[in-house]
């Protein structure tokens, strides 16, 4: 899978299509070539802001942090994300799994804007919780809420 991926995103015409900077070997993470960690410390705020209004087509966007993760704590997410100023749309509520358990919180904003935690799951989300991360961008790429979860 990380093979396709970093093939995929390394398309110039993938990266023109999501507003990536263009680089010729996409890599996970921030690794370069020789496996070290790239520090970036540069805002995306701008490119949320770009993607989110202005000239850009409106585009649905998700982001999502494990409440596990201690990489990256959802915390700090939801801190830049209350930076946008974006308009709730629904607030802060839970969210059901496939298997009928509690999955998750989520807000919804205006602008097709999402923010979604996973329960127990740490930096990797879909590795840690497969089952929810595939429940949360399954209704996310079918265009349906997060409380719209199919239960089995």
């Amino acid at each position: 899978v990380q093979a396709f991926t970093e093939t995929y995103l390394s398309r110039p015409e993938v990266q023109l299509a999501i507003y990536a900077t263009p680089v010729k070997r996409w890599r996970e993470c921030g690794l370069s070539g020789d496996g070290e960690y790239d520090f970036n410390f540069q805002s995306m705020l701008p490119t949320y802001r770009r993607w989110l209004g202005g000239d850009a087509p409106q585009l649905r966007v998700l982001v999502y942090s494990g409440d596990a993760d201690f990489i990256l704590n959802f915390l700090g997410t939801q801190s830049w994300i209350e930076s946008l100023q974006l308009r709730v749309r629904k607030h802060f509520r839970k969210w059901l799994g496939s298997d009928k358990q509690v999955a998750g919180y989520v807000t919804e904003y205006e602008q097709g804007f999402t923010y979604a935690t996973v329960k127990g799951a740490g930096h990797m989300v879909p590795t840690d919780r497969p089952r929810h991360a595939l429940d949360m961008v399954a209704a996310f790429l079918a265009g349906t809420s997060l409380d719209e979860v199919t239960q089995e």
